[in-house]
């Protein structure tokens, strides 16, 4: 007996428990939270080199968009005396190059007597205000002064010829001479051609200092050229006729996709709508870890770029940075144990229930997410409106410095559209852009936010996740803080999508639809 006991095998001994991965989800949010505050310090303690052009290249470039659409939009329905109204509370406050733009649109909606009463008073808040225009700036005013002066005194000439009995010479206007008088006297004297005293020097000037606006100036409604007239005006016309689809065509997608919106949220609050969202798993502050390993690799490659002498296109460095960063916070839960078939499946990188019909209700989301972007639009523009009120107190013609305003990088690289530069523009926004941020954000973070909410309900759960990740997602971009109830909103819609389809397709979709819209808009308003 004591044998056989002896010669058999020991009892198995318990098993032990399966692992739990549950991650370090707090020290997870400590470096999420750090990398948020440093990216919103960075824009204001990066190296100078490039900052301060890149911004006065924004501002700049907006400006001329703002000036093209007050004139497109004056072009298109005649309402002049309003749009001019309503461009100098806008336009004539802040730096002297936004307040140069606006004697242009005075010349243009108001005629060139407006435009010299408000240079002799830019020229008078100047002389106040103890500011220093730069050369250029001053010899800018010069230019502007002598091609208003022009176009009064043709004014004149036109008003006096026709008490005289005087035609000038057919398709010609009449030479300019500097004053009403001379006008006059040249009339009386039925002859004589002294010179403009706009000299071709004041043109080129007008031309590289204010761009389009310049051109504008050059040739205004009554240049006997018309073709040239045409041409310059071309892109204001298109530009107010392209923001006259756009919001046309949202206002009607809108409509339809409110109601669309109570009828989901109908369903949803009822219960009778069944989110696809996987269930809540144990290990959902490993996506907390893989969402802080995302951000510290991106922030890294963000400040080697501003850093480092980098060769290449900015546009596909930046690109390469967003895959590079996507791949590490992928690649953090497979090392932390999960296998990479169940990351995809609780990230959302599958193609759902229904993978046929994801692409329409992709663009069925569109209409969904529009009502909530709108709200979300409205309240970054009263924000701006609000600011802007508050930055330029009750006197804004003394105010010379910048004012805020929203602005994205993508302005300053497409100020020159060609077709290659299109081409990574369309790239980044309209399929990086969606890929990465709506893996991460709505795929990665939202996992682990809905895993830690869980047990207050779906809609708590809900809500309180979804808010979460928008307002991360608008906080980190670089619009500035005015953009975020914009951005909140839209990002809001887009996980909406992502509870409901489960899939990160739809969202991805919807993503780039929005970015490609925005994009086209922009390029509308900087072509020649």
């Amino acid at each position: 007996m004591s044998d056989t006991l002896a010669d058999s095998p020991p009892p198995p001994e318990p098993a032990a428990p399966p692992l739990r991965k549950r991650g370090v989800a707090w020290l997870a949010w400590v470096v999420i939270l750090l990398v948020v505050g440093f990216e919103l310090l960075w824009p204001h303690v990066r190296p100078a080199r490039g900052r301060a052009g890149g911004q006065d290249t924004a501002r700049r470039v907006l400006a001329d968009i703002q000036v093209r659409q007050i004139v497109g939009w004056g072009e298109l329905f005649d309402n002049r005396p309003l749009l001019y109204v309503e461009a100098k509370k806008s336009m004539d406050t802040g730096p002297v190059a936004d307040r140069l733009r606006f004697l242009v649109v005075a010349g243009e909606l108001q005629g060139p007597g407006e435009a010299l009463t408000q240079l002799g008073q830019l020229e008078e808040q100047i002389k106040q205000q103890g500011i220093e225009p730069t050369d250029e700036q001053r010899a800018v005013m010069e230019a502007l002064a002598h091609l208003y002066r022009d176009r009064t005194v043709n004014e004149a000439l036109v008003a006096t010829a026709a008490v005289s009995g005087l035609v000038p010479p057919e398709g010609q206007p009449w030479p300019a001479l500097g004053s009403v008088a001379a006008a006059a006297t040249w009339t009386r004297a039925e002859g004589g051609h002294p010179p403009p005293s706009l000299t071709d020097a004041d043109r080129e000037l007008l031309r590289q200092e204010l761009g389009w606006s310049g051109e504008l100036a050059l040739t205004p409604p009554d240049d006997p050229d018309r073709a040239a007239r045409a041409r310059v005006i071309a892109p204001a016309r298109r530009l107010a006729k392209t923001f006259a689809t756009v919001l046309g065509s949202g206002l009607v997608l809108g409509l339809f996709g409110l109601i669309g919106l109570i009828v989901w949220f109908a369903f949803f609050l009822t219960g009778r709508l069944r989110p696809a969202l996987p269930p809540a798993t144990r290990h959902g502050g490993i996506y907390a870890e893989a969402f802080a390993v995302y951000m510290v690799v991106f922030l890294g490659l963000s400040v080697a770029r501003a850093l480092l002498p980098l060769v290449g296109p900015e546009m596909l460095v930046g690109g390469l940075a967003m895959l590079l960063s996507l791949a590490a916070g992928l690649t953090w839960p497979v090392l932390r144990g999960i296998p990479w078939a169940q990351v995809r499946e609780e990230v959302g990188l599958t193609l759902g229930r229904h993978p046929l019909l994801q692409p329409v209700i992709g663009l069925a989301g569109y209409a969904l997410i529009l009502p909530v972007f709108g709200i979300g639009a409205i309240v970054s523009v009263v924000l701006v409106s609000v600011q802007r009120s508050i930055q330029l107190g009750d006197r804004p013609e003394e105010h010379f410095s910048p004012v805020e305003t929203p602005s994205h990088p993508i302005v300053e690289w497409l100020q020159h559209p060609d077709w290659r530069l299109l081409l990574q523009v369309t790239l980044l926004a309209c399929v990086l852009a969606p890929l990465v941020e709506e893996t991460m954000f709505r795929g990665v973070l939202y996992r682990h936010l809905r895993n830690a909410t869980a047990r207050l309900g779906r809609t708590s759960s809900f809500l309180i996740s979804a808010y979460l990740v928008s307002l991360l997602f608008a906080v980190i971009h670089p619009q500035g803080l005015l953009a975020v109830p914009a951005l909140l909103a839209l990002a809001f819609g887009l996980t909406l999508l992502r509870e409901w389809r489960g899939s990160l397709l739809p969202s991805m979709m919807v993503h780039g639809i929005h970015n490609g819209l925005t994009t086209f808009v922009l390029v509308q308003a900087l072509r020649s």
